[in-house]
C-alpha cells in the first residue's frame, strides 16, 4: 500500500496492489468533498478500469468509473 502524487499536486490517498491488480482509494468525510479529477487522471494514465472513494456520507453508490463505499465495506 502506498500513495500517489504528481508534481502538480494531483494525489490519490491509497494505492492498494494485489498481484497485478491495482486499486486506487480516496478517503473523504463526505461524498460531496470528492471532486474526482485526480482519480480520473490516475485511471486514464495507468489504464485502470475503476477506483473507490471511501466516505461517511454517500448520496450515490456508483458513478462510473468510481464506486463509493462506507469505511466498514472495505
Amino acid at each position: 500500500m502506498f500513495f500517489w502524487r504528481t508534481q502538480d499536486k494531483k494525489e490519490i490517498d491509497f494505492i492498494v496492489r494485489k498481484g497485478k491488480d491495482i486499486l486506487p482509494l480516496e478517503v473523504k468525510i463526505a461524498q460531496g468533498a470528492f471532486k474526482g479529477a485526480a482519480m480520473k487522471y490516475f485511471l486514464g494514465k495507468y489504464s485502470i478500469k475503476n477506483g473507490r472513494c471511501v466516505c461517511m456520507d454517500i448520496a450515490k453508490r456508483h458513478s462510473p468509473p468510481i464506486n463509493f463505499l462506507y469505511p466498514w465495506e472495505i
